[in-house]
């Protein structure tokens, strides 16, 4: 399975995921599916949701940060978010997701 929305880089323990356009309800479930799928295969110690390239999030896109927050944990790693831009970052907020999960800007 494929996703051009989506494009992972794994090195030294760390997965970094960029999401590309939009993280709603009919691109959400596809997303999950492949990002659960390289957290199982990798293991990472760290996970980077860059969301640099993202345009938009819903309540779906809530969900997938969320359950993706929850499947890190469960290995016993550490969700990052990074790069939001203004909108996106505002969402966020909004849902508390920043008092839950670290939110940084870095290249």
């Amino acid at each position: 399975m494929e996703n051009n929305n989506l494009k992972f880089d794994f090195k030294d323990g760390t997965l970094r995921i960029c999401i590309i356009g939009e993280i709603e309800h009919h691109s959400a479930a596809k997303m999950r599916i492949e990002i659960d799928e390289k957290i199982i295969e990798l293991c990472p110690k760290q996970v980077v949701l860059d969301l640099s390239q993202t345009d938009f999030i819903d309540s779906s896109g809530l969900g997938l940060v969320l359950g993706r927050y929850t499947r890190v944990q469960e290995i016993h790693g550490e969700l990052v978010i990074a790069n939001p831009n203004e909108h996106v970052l505002q969402i966020l907020k909004l849902a508390g997701v920043d008092r839950k999960i670290k939110i940084e800007y870095f290249g």
